[in-house]
């Protein structure tokens, strides 16, 4: 993730239209989003990894510098490096602003994190 953090300027808006398609795909995946709602994100991740496999090799791949084809992480490496991108404050700032994710890491509105919508 060194390099999606690290980069600046034009170079850094190619790496983020790069990304930004799988991205999008994942953060608006309905299952995606409830488990990041609920802040449990080692599910999320896991969710991710089961149905998203291809987008998050890539995503994980371009935001560490590599191509798809060199990114080769063992498993715990993977974990690590997608908690790390879930839990990096400008990321979690970057997909608040979106409407992904809340500024505390859980998406949707905060009607939807505090239950007051199930309860109306």
């Amino acid at each position: 993730m060194n390099k999606l953090l690290a980069t600046r300027g034009e170079e850094g808006l190619e790496l983020l239209a790069d990304i930004l398609g799988p991205v999008t795909v994942i953060f608006n995946d309905g299952k995606f989003k409830e488990l990041t709602k609920k802040g449990d994100k080692l599910s999320a991740v896991q969710y991710v990894l089961k149905y998203y496999p291809g987008d998050v090799l890539y995503v994980m791949a371009k935001a560490n510098g590599m191509d798809q084809s060199e990114y080769n992480p063992n498993p715990v490496e993977l974990i690590s490096d997608v908690l790390k991108f879930l839990n990096d404050p400008d990321m979690a700032n970057f997909f608040a602003l979106q409407g992904w994710i809340d500024s505390n890491g859980a998406s949707g509105s905060a009607t939807e994190n505090t239950g007051e919508a199930d309860n109306q």
